[in-house]
């Protein structure tokens, strides 16, 4: 996971933050209509980008303790991928995501700041129905009482270095 963050300072100890983040994964695709070796489409690299808008807050105010702010942040945002496979009728399309996490700041003061970040982003996913129908001579793909939607986690550690603008 790589990313971008902006943030701004908009009163007492709370900041906005806006965040791109992108991902690189593996999916395996499926074809649903069959059976056996011939559901199998493959692995595929799939990339999912990750946009939120955060509210993030200083616990120590605009204090540091020893130059270490801990800070806790919350919002929401979209997550989108472009992970369609031919013949495989998931979609993961562009579901509403929440954040929510804390972390670190290190403020030895002047324009630099390093930070240490776990950051939890949920998004729900849905199975198309294609995947609950029984082929002739095989199985669902998707058997026993899996719902049809569900919540997705990604959890991030990040570290990172800060450039102080206005400062």
């Amino acid at each position: 996971m790589w990313g971008l963050r902006y943030q701004i300072h908009v009163g007492g100890p709370a900041f906005m933050m806006a965040r791109w983040s992108h991902v690189n994964s593996q999916r395996i695709a499926i074809d649903p209509t069959k059976t056996g070796a011939g559901r199998q489409l493959g692995k595929h690299n799939v990339s999912i980008n990750l946009y939120d808008i955060d509210l993030s807050i200083n616990l120590t105010g605009q204090k540091t303790f020893h130059h270490v702010v801990p800070v806790v942040n919350f919002g929401a945002g979209i997550a989108s991928c472009g992970c369609s496979v031919a013949n495989d009728p998931y979609s993961f399309g562009t579901p509403f995501a929440f954040s929510f996490g804390g972390g670190l700041r290190y403020a030895p003061g002047g324009r630099f700041m390093l930070t240490a970040d776990w950051n939890d982003y949920l998004y729900q996913l849905h199975y198309p129905t294609a995947y609950y129908v029984t082929p002739t001579g095989g199985t669902a793909a998707v058997t026993g009482n899996q719902a049809r939607s569900f919540w997705k986690n990604n959890r991030a550690l990040t570290i990172g270095a800060s450039l102080l603008f206005f400062r």
